[in-house]
This record gives C-alpha cells, sequence and structure tokens, in this order.
C-alpha cells in the first residue's frame, strides 16, 4: 500500500471526516472527487454555493490552480455553475423522467428524453448462478451464467449502475459485446427480437461497490430496478438488476379509469 495523506471535511457539523488520498492521483482529481461526493450526496444541496478558492485553498492545504482545475471538472460536468462577482454554486438537478408502460433499452429512454447516453464497463465475467439468479433465469443453481456489470450515464453523470446475467446460451453471444451503449440492440442483432418483460421497483441502499462506481457515500438511497426480459419465443434472455441514483431518476406511470 502506498503513502497515504487525509483531506478532513470541513463541511460535517458533527464529526471531521478524513478523506483517504492516494499520492498517486493529482490533487485537483481528489478535490474534484471530494466534491463531487458532495453534490451526489447531497451534503451540498442544489443552489448551494461552494465554499470560496481561498477557503478550499486553506481547508485542503492545495494551491489555487489546484482548486480551480477541481471546479472546471464540476462546471464541466454540469453540477455546479459560476455567477459572476458571487461564486459557484451548486446546479439545480433535473429528474430524469422515465415513462412506464412501454419496454424500452436505457439507451432509448435517455435519447428520447433528449440526453445523451453513455456507458462504462467496468467488469465481466462468467460466474455460478446463485438461488436468485437461477430463478430469475430460469436456469439450475450452479449454472454458468455471464456477468457484467456497467455505469449507465446521461450527459456523462453517471446515474445507474446495472448488473446484467445472461444464461450461458446466450451469454456465450454477447460476451464479446458488452462495451456496447445498448445490450438490447445487442441482444437483437446477435440472438432474436425482444418481446416482453417484468419489473418491480423498490428502494435500495448502495453498499460498497455501488457506493464506489457512482462516487456516491456507502448507504445512500438508490431506487433498484429489478427486469427480467423474453424473447419472442418465450426465452429468459436477461435478469438485470438497475440501481439508479435517487436524486436523478423517477418512474411516471399514467393510471386510466
Amino acid at each position: 500500500m502506498g503513502v497515504r495523506y487525509y483531506m478532513q471535511n470541513r463541511f460535517s457539523k458533527e464529526t471531521r471526516e478524513e478523506f483517504p488520498i492516494r499520492i498517486s492521483m493529482p490533487l485537483y482529481m481528489q478535490l474534484y472527487n471530494i466534491l463531487r461526493q458532495m453534490i451526489m450526496d447531497q451534503t451540498l444541496k442544489p443552489g448551494d454555493m461552494l465554499p470560496t478558492e481561498s477557503e478550499l485553498m486553506k481547508q485542503y492545504k492545495v494551491s489555487r490552480i489546484t482548486v480551480r482545475q477541481a471546479i472546471n471538472l464540476l462546471v464541466q460536468e454540469g453540477l455546479v455553475f459560476r455567477k459572476s462577482g458571487k461564486g459557484t454554486f451548486v446546479s439545480p438537478i433535473s429528474k430524469i423522467n422515465q415513462q412506464l408502460g412501454t419496454l424500452r433499452s436505457f439507451t432509448e429512454e435517455i435519447r428520447m428524453l433528449g440526453f445523451t447516453p453513455g456507458v462504462i464497463l467496468h467488469r465481466h465475467n462468467w460466474i455460478t448462478a446463485d438461488q436468485e439468479i437461477a430463478e430469475k433465469l430460469g436456469i439450475n443453481v450452479g449454472d454458468l451464467v455471464l456477468e457484467v456489470i456497467r455505469i449507465r450515464l446521461a450527459n456523462d453523470i453517471k446515474i445507474s449502475v446495472n448488473y446484467s446475467y445472461f444464461p450461458e446460451k446466450y451469454g456465450r453471444l454477447l460476451e464479446n459485446e458488452v462495451a456496447s451503449l445498448s445490450l438490447y440492440e445487442v441482444i437483437e442483432k446477435r440472438i432474436g427480437m425482444i418481446s416482453k418483460a417484468f419489473q418491480t421497483i423498490s428502494a435500495h441502499v448502495a453498499n460498497k461497490e455501488e457506493a464506489t462506481l457512482l462516487g456516491i457515500k456507502y448507504g445512500s438511497p438508490l431506487l433498484r430496478v429489478e427486469r427480467v426480459t423474453y424473447l419472442t419465443n418465450n426465452d429468459i434472455v436477461e435478469f438485470v438488476k438497475a440501481n439508479f441514483l435517487a436524486n436523478l431518476y423517477r418512474f411516471c406511470i399514467t393510471l386510466m379509469k
């Protein structure tokens, strides 16, 4: 383990948290990550003013150029904005509204809402199905499945981490294309047409891996969407657990009487 330095978080009123800082990461990236996490977990809320450059320099013992580089990254990401002569403020968060009732891929939904979709492939590997995965995919416990873990983006902002599972016979056809923007498009190109899906939505709290991948605190609130997707031959092709940032995403449905 390399040498570590520690930065204190002055925004915590009850405790002074320490952030582990690795010497291999540029200081401006470390400060960016700290401020970004505070925005995503709403320690800093929409409309809040960030500390001044001088305050950040004093608190974190970094140079003015380091502070400016960190804030520039936040501005580029759309998380903060500058008001001339007043300071830097946390941007209002426009929630992504997904209408329920029509089966679309994440990529389609994001594009329809006017955002630019993106994806980061975290990892993919072959695992043996546990009880939950086996039941969802209609296979036996211990059968091989392809696990794909991806972070989904909207306008370059991380909004969800998705855990997808494919039965072996379909996973073999997909494993070389799991970095593609839309897995639904790959499925329909390589395997067959998708006909339907069953979906549940529930409250969830971020575990350590999800928190790390989304840049939020452990235990932060998430919306969990579980979806089982079927082909036209009624075969189950995918089981996915998608974990969305609760402050950026909401689901809408129209009820008719």
